[in-house]
């Protein structure tokens, strides 16, 4: 993902774009969870967020710059000190339209 995001989908549409539509023979793994337990039943809740990745070695007296290191490639995101610890457990999804 490049450096400018557009997404002028409200959060009711988005919400809707997101049903899956598949059959009962196919197998799809989720996991969900939330703050609260994630417990059954619970509804999704979209926000609007500014996202990026503050590096662990950013000296405390320094400004955190959210968007320097907010892009990552597929291909080396686990190799990349900067971002491999985070892959397993820290993902979230960014809902786009298009981008530069």
């Amino acid at each position: 993902m490049c450096g400018r995001a557009r997404c002028t989908l409200r959060p009711d549409n988005i919400a809707r774009a997101c049903n899956l539509n598949t059959l009962p023979t196919q197998n799809i793994q989720m996991d969900r969870g939330s703050e609260r337990g994630g417990t059954e039943g619970e509804e999704a809740i979209v926000h609007c967020m500014k996202w990026g990745l503050v590096p662990s070695f950013t000296k405390k007296s320094e400004k955190p710059d959210h968007y320097k290191m907010f892009n990552a490639r597929s291909e080396s995101v686990c190799e990349k000190a900067s971002f491999r610890r985070l892959v397993p457990k820290n993902r979230c999804l960014v809902a786009v339209e298009g981008y530069v």
